[in-house]
C-alpha cells in the first residue's frame, strides 16, 4: 500500500499512471501554503470513525489512513479546502486524458458525507481499475484512492463506496483508534539478528537519502552522471544517498548493524563512510521521512540489492512485503569503521 501524506499521495498515483501530468503539477503547487490563508485546514484523521468489519486497518494516524482487504486497498488523506477544490477542478478539466473516466456523486444517507467519485479505466457503473473520491464531511475534506490488489484489473468499487459513505467525523481525535505504520511496528517487535529497521519507499525511490536529517534539509547540492554511475554519493560526513536500479515505483530497504545472511545473488550498489551523531538516523525518499535506531559512531556503509528482479504481481501491504524475503530488496549494512 502507498503510504504518503496529503499531496504527496497524488504524485504517487501519477507515477503509477493514474493521474494526468497537469494534476501532478497542481499537486506540487498545492504545497504552497502562502496561497491557502483563507483555507479550511486539513482535519486530523484520528477524528474519522468507520466500521472495521471485513477490512484490515493497516495504518490510522493523524495524517494517514490505510485500509486493505483481500481484493482492494484504500488510502485516505486529509486536504485543506483550497487544495481539495483545486484538485477536483483539475480532475474534471483533464478528464479527456484519463482512460475510462467516469464521474458521479454518490447517494449519501442523511447526515452522511458528500462524495464525488472518479473512476479510472471503468468497465461499468461500479467496476474500474482505480477509483478516486473527494469526500466532504462536516467541513472536513478528504481525498481517497482505491485500487485492485491485482494492479490494472477492474474490481467492484461498491464495497469502497459503502465504507466511505459510513465515515463519520468525531468531535476530537480518538487515540484508541490509532494504528501505527508497519515500519514502527517492526522496530517495536524486532527480534535479535534481524535488520534494525525495514521500510517500503514509494513513488520515486531514487535517491534514497540516509543519515543526518538536519544536514539533508540544508543540502542544496545535486547529483551528476558520475554519481549515478557510482550508485550513490556522500553528501556530507553524516549523510549519503544511493540510487535504486531500474525504474521501480517502490522498493524495500532493510537496515542492518550486523552482517546479513549471505545471498548468492546480492549485487553491490554503493559503499561510503558515514558519521552518525546523537540525532535520529533518517531514511528518506521523495516526501516521507522515516527514522531508525542507529547508535552514534563512525561507520562504513555498504548498499546491496538482493534477489534483483523478483517481484510480486499482486499489490502487497507494507506488513506483507516485510515478510517476503524471497522478493527483491535493498540491504544497507552499517559496520563500525576500523
Amino acid at each position: 500500500m502507498r503510504s504518503r501524506p496529503d499531496i504527496g499521495r497524488i504524485v504517487a498515483w501519477g507515477v503509477i499512471g493514474v493521474l494526468p501530468p497537469a494534476l501532478l503539477a497542481l499537486g506540487v503547487v498545492a504545497q504552497d501554503r502562502a496561497s491557502t490563508a483563507t483555507s479550511i485546514p486539513a482535519v486530523d484523521l484520528l477524528r474519522i470513525a468507520f466500521p472495521t468489519e471485513g477490512v484490515d486497518v493497516e495504518e490510522h494516524g493523524a495524517e494517514r489512513l490505510e485500509i486493505a482487504t483481500d481484493g482492494w486497498t484504500l488510502s485516505v488523506n486529509a486536504l485543506d479546502s483550497w487544495a481539495a477544490d483545486k484538485l477536483a477542478h483539475a480532475m474534471r478539466s483533464n478528464s479527456s486524458a484519463i482512460p475510462g473516466y467516469r464521474e458521479e456523486v454518490l447517494d449519501a444517507p442523511p447526515g452522511g458525507p458528500e462524495i464525488r467519485r472518479f473512476l479510472v479505466q471503468a468497465t461499468g457503473p461500479q467496476a474500474a481499475a482505480h477509483a478516486s473520491y473527494f469526500v466532504s464531511l462536516d467541513g472536513a475534506r478528504l481525498l481517497a484512492s482505491a485500487g485492485n490488489r491485482e494492479p490494472g484489473e477492474p474490481f467492484d468499487v461498491g464495497p469502497v463506496d459503502r465504507l466511505l459513505l459510513a465515515f463519520r467525523l468525531e468531535a476530537g481525535p480518538r487515540p484508541d483508534a490509532e494504528v501505527l505504520p508497519a515500519w514502527r511496528v517492526y522496530q517495536a517487535d524486532r527480534r535479535p539478528h534481524a535488520p534494525i529497521a525495514k521500510f517500503i519507499l514509494y513513488m520515486d525511490p531514487a535517491p534514497v537519502v540516509l543519515g543526518d536529517e538536519e544536514a539533508a534539509d540544508r543540502d542544496l547540492t545535486t547529483s551528476d552522471d558520475a554519481d549515478f554511475r557510482r550508485g550513490g554519493r556522500r553528501i556530507a560526513p553524516g549523510l549519503f544517498e544511493f540510487y535504486a536500479k531500474g525504474d521501480p515505483t517502490s522498493i524495500r530497504v532493510d537496515l542492518w548493524l550486523e552482517d546479513p545472511p549471505r545471498a548468492e545473488d546480492r549485487e553491490p550498489v554503493f559503499e561510503t563512510t558515514i558519521d552518525v551523531g546523537d540525532h535520529p538516523f533518517m531514511v528518506r525518499s521523495f516526501d516521507l521521512t522515516y527514522h531508525a535506531p542507529v547508535p552514534p559512531g563512525e561507520y562504513v556503509a555498504t548498499v546491496g540489492r538482493v534477489h534483483p528482479g523478483r517481484a510480486e504481481d499482486r499489490a502487497l501491504t507494507d506488513r506483507e512485503w516485510f515478510d517476503r524475503d524471497d522478493l527483491e530488496r535493498y540491504e544497507v549494512v552499517l559496520r563500525p569503521r576500523p
